[in-house]
């Protein structure tokens, strides 16, 4: 993640490495072009906080039994 050498807690940027899909995050940064990117543009992440943690949502692709 570029910007990472700046972000405010490096504890807090490995928690975000383990978040579920549908958690919720409040970020702040600075938005800047980048033609790489997938939309044209990547965030240089200053401070992160997660509002709400969710693991194995519902629709994560896992394991079904054929009742399902």
């Amino acid at each position: 993640m570029r910007g990472a050498k700046e972000f405010r807690d490096a504890g807090s940027l490995e928690a975000l490495k383990g978040l579920g899909q549908e958690s919720a995050l409040s970020i702040r940064g600075t938005v800047r072009a980048d033609s790489r990117a997938p939309g044209g543009y990547e965030i240089d992440l200053l401070d992160a906080e997660v509002l709400n943690e969710v693991h194995d949502y519902p629709i994560t692709p896992k394991e079904h039994a054929r009742s399902f």
